[in-house]
């Protein structure tokens, strides 16, 4: 089930559930990815959000396609042993990134950077949204239109799974 984005329009209070259709093709340290301990202080948690937003900032970078919904995460500086173990662990994964064609290109790019250097910044050059073909824009958020009214001026309201009346038989994000 995937998870939605509800905003609420500024100007006209129309309501709009995003349905982020996200791509994750980078690895994550396994530190952070399970959370703090329940014993951190509140100092050394805001030292771990400090730490993970510097980790990011140099090994990820993030693009958007607003009117798809498409969030695509990529590596900008990654190490073999980072990736392999990234791609082993994919593959085992719900939605792995062999089964998105236009990932499978995407990994194919930094498997050939790594081939030449155990460790690598990688530069993807332009990429197109792969269910619009549009240029995607970098960034790491969505900025949503509001559909009634066109303004950008939308107010996040609330975050969760999505819930719908019918069940979701496809893969989610859909394979493209």
């Amino acid at each position: 089930m995937p998870s939605g984005e509800k905003y609420r329009c500024k100007s006209c209070n129309e309501e709009l559930l995003i349905l982020p259709k996200d791509f994750l093709l980078a690895p994550f340290p396994e530190k952070w990815v399970l959370g703090p301990p329940n014993t951190a202080t509140r100092e050394e948690r805001v030292q771990r959000s400090r730490d993970m937003e510097e980790w990011a900032r140099v090994h990820h970078r993030a693009f958007v396609c607003n009117p798809c919904e498409v969030q695509l995460f990529l590596p900008r500086q990654i190490d073999a042993a980072m990736w392999n173990e990234w791609k082993r662990k994919d593959l085992g994964s719900h939605r792995p990134h062999t089964d998105y064609p236009f990932l499978v290109r995407l990994v194919r790019l930094v498997d050939d950077a790594l081939a030449s250097s155990n460790e690598c910044v990688i530069d993807f050059g332009q990429l197109c949204c792969p269910y619009c073909s549009q240029v995607l824009v970098a960034g790491d958020k969505l900025s949503p239109k509001c559909p009634h009214c066109g303004s950008s001026e939308m107010e996040h309201v609330d975050s969760g799974i999505a819930t719908m009346s019918a069940s979701f038989p496809r893969q989610w994000p859909p394979i493209v």
